[in-house]
């Protein structure tokens, strides 16, 4: 009986394949570690980028974190703040409107003040139905104008979801405010029209360092709110060298744009904390509800493209924001020369860039 030989030719091509495998193996694997490696050098690089940016505008004096932004906009003993006085002020104006409208026949009485129909005496006269019955609003007023410093109650590490009920109550007191000038003009009561712009100003004073783009558009719109009644008075009473001058100190004072960039420094903070958002960075958690906010957005953004597309774009918009920095510490004589060595193809909306990633996050 013959032995029969081993078939070489059988396991040859077995033999092949398991080393093809094991080649493919290999390369599979290094190609994963070179990919892992260009993910992290792209990454510490562009972190760097990052970071960078960040310690310029620290060494501009501005912050560069909510946190920081929140310390920025510093505390304020409350034996020394303007702004809690004024929120009690607002409450307490909020629930006289609400009596007055129950029992007035005409809620929209102030319409009646734009009437071209009605004499300065009737006028005078609706005013006083008013103000009259506000006499301790007004007095609470006086005292407020007494506090030197002002800090409202806001929680800046929300970011871009920061709650404001304070504006509009603020705007309400300084329509207020605008009608006690307004009723003062009208009887040429001069004393009582300067002290309703001294009280006007220090209200917008009170928002003069929050560090809020929004506060401080609103800021703006109360020193609108509070310059008709100047106009009326100046158009229809003889006012003295005394209280010119001190117009002219008061809204001097309260005009500066220095105060607007402190809105840009908090719209720069709460900004690129949405790019951290995006990139699933963001140590500031969101709740609604008492429960923590998610999208559909969580399941992709930790994706390693994902965020270093998103810190591409998170640099972009920071270095619009250094040129708007930038801008404001050149001496404004020399700021169209800035200008015209500013690219206007690189500095592209910042708004522009932002959404461009919140829409995509969105699925837009």
């Amino acid at each position: 009986m013959s032995e029969s030989t081993p078939n070489y030719n059988d396991t040859q091509p077995k033999s092949c394949l398991k080393g093809c495998f094991i080649v493919l193996v290999i390369f599979v694997l290094l190609l994963g570690a070179l990919a892992t490696l260009a993910y992290y050098w792209i990454d510490a690089g562009l972190e760097a980028e990052l970071e960078a940016i960040n310690d310029e505008v620290r060494a501009m004096g501005y912050p560069a974190t909510l946190e920081e932004l929140d310390a920025w906009y510093q505390e304020v003993p409350d034996a020394e703040n303007a702004a809690l006085k004024y929120l009690d002020i607002a409450d307490y104006a909020s629930g006289l409107d609400a009596q007055y409208i129950l029992h007035m026949d005409v809620p929209d009485l102030f319409d009646e003040l734009e009437n071209p129909a009605l004499s300065n005496e009737q006028k005078s006269i609706l005013l006083e139905n008013y103000l009259v019955p506000r006499q301790e609003l007004w007095s609470m007023c006086l005292e407020a104008f007494q506090y030197p410093q002002s800090r409202y109650p806001i929680r800046l590490t929300d970011g871009a979801r920061v709650e404001l009920p304070h504006l509009s109550k603020l705007r309400e007191l300084a329509s207020y405010l605008s009608k006690v000038g307004h009723h003062a003009s009208l009887t040429g009561d001069e004393a009582t029209f300067l002290q309703s712009q001294q009280c006007t100003i220090h209200l917008v004073q009170s928002l003069e360092q929050e560090p809020v783009l929004v506060s401080q558009l609103v800021r703006i719109a109360i020193l609108g709110i509070a310059q008709p009644p100047v106009e009326h008075y100046l158009n229809h009473n003889t006012a003295s060298e005394e209280t010119l001058k001190a117009l002219q100190d008061l809204y001097h004072n309260a005009e500066t744009n220095a105060y607007l960039m402190r809105g840009f420094v908090g719209e720069y903070c709460s900004s690129i904390t949405e790019f951290e958002n995006l990139a699933g960075e963001s140590p500031y958690s969101v709740h609604v509800n008492g429960e923590q906010f998610k999208s559909p957005w969580e399941l992709f953004k930790n994706m390693p493209h994902e965020r270093l597309w998103v810190k591409k774009g998170k640099g972009e918009y920071m270095r619009r924001f250094m040129g708007l920095f930038e801008l404001n510490e050149v001496p404004h004589h020399q700021r169209q020369d800035f200008m015209d060595r500013w690219n206007p193809e690189d500095a592209s909306s910042q708004e522009d860039i932002l959404q461009r990633f919140l829409s995509r996050r969105n699925g837009g």
